[in-house]
């Protein structure tokens, strides 16, 4: 057996734990119960959330608060750590892979690879919370992700990564890229959006419009207007230059009329994807063939092609997930 105090430093591991179905019971205890026979304290700074017993017989634990994952010989003596890195989170678990390969998952919604010898890198980082913005690059494939967790993510559609990442100030909602693909502009459930650097993903400008959230933000085909829309109600629009890093307030509108919801459901077998269409559709428009798919568990949020149209992605908002669909 194996059991681990979260609430405390301890950890009290498989072999020190025995089952002792003839041991005189402590009192008030029932016969048959287990019995602590050796314990590790301020095996890590709090919590400890992950232990893995490897095949060499040693053992690995991680920590919660200090993000540590240490390697205990047979004897329980401390043979090695290493620290994951903060922008990762807490260690939430630990799973033994081939040869010395460990891979471990975070509270951050991250899975890292490697050992406690040469240090763990990123093999997959998603988000953590409500997933609503998605972007694609208007001249390769790449597309641009963030959410409720406050993170902005360029992601690789060929390798399935992110390129890089950066935190907002505040919870994100929306994305739209310049037509040269060298700026981004992010919206925010604030009323705050702002410009960033694709290439050095620094900060560009910061601008409000309203205290509301910023549903979508989008820049004109010839990238010399970018249209700004708010929970509000109403659409802020603004001239572009400089390839979109100075921007001058135009005008607003109010938007007025009526379009139905999108009709995308959830179910017991997953959300499904539908199309849906503006109230005066054409006749034509209202036969046009369409598909159902499903695949995600939580309601899709958003759904956007690549710029060569090879690839659809959809965004889930509780599953907090990515979908690549190939495009026949």
């Amino acid at each position: 057996m194996a059991g681990c105090r979260i609430e405390s430093s301890r950890c009290f591991w498989g072999s020190v734990l025995e089952k002792l179905p003839h041991a005189d019971p402590a009192p008030g205890l029932p016969t048959g119960g287990n019995r602590i026979t050796q314990a590790v304290p301020s095996a890590h700074d709090g919590g400890v959330f992950g232990l893995c017993a490897l095949r060499d017989g040693t053992l690995v634990s991680g920590g919660g608060r200090d993000r540590r994952v240490v390697l205990w010989g047979s004897d329980y003596t401390k043979l090695q750590e290493v620290e994951v890195p903060e922008d990762f989170g807490p260690v939430r678990t630990v799973a033994e892979g081939r040869g010395d390969t460990l891979y471990v998952g975070t509270t951050r919604n991250s899975i890292l690879q490697g050992s406690v010898h040469t240090g763990f890198s990123l093999l997959i980082q998603g988000h953590m919370e409500e997933l609503w913005g998605l972007a694609t690059h208007p001249s390769r494939a790449q597309f641009v992700t963030c959410g409720q967790d406050k993170l902005v993510h360029l992601w690789s559609a060929e390798s399935h990564q992110p390129l890089w990442s950066r935190i907002s100030q505040d919870p994100a909602r929306s994305a739209g890229f310049h037509p040269s693909g060298s700026v981004l502009a992010v919206g925010t459930v604030t009323g705050r959006w702002l410009l960033l650097d694709t290439e050095t993903h620094d900060l560009v400008a910061i601008h409000t419009d309203g205290n509301e959230q910023i549903s979508v933000v989008s820049f004109s085909p010839d990238g010399a207007y970018l249209a700004v829309g708010s929970h509000d109600n109403l659409v802020y629009v603004y001239t572009v230059d400089q390839g979109g890093r100075k921007v001058s307030r135009l005008g607003k509108c109010s938007v007025s009329g009526q379009w139905p919801p999108a009709r995308a459901t959830t179910r017991p077998g997953g959300a499904e994807l539908t199309n849906f269409l503006p109230q005066r559709s054409t006749a034509s428009a209202l036969n046009a063939l369409s598909h159902k798919y499903g695949g995600h568990s939580s309601h899709v949020t958003n759904v956007a092609f690549l710029w060569d149209d090879s690839v659809a992605l959809t965004t889930g908002g509780k599953d907090t997930s990515i979908l690549q669909w190939r495009v026949a």
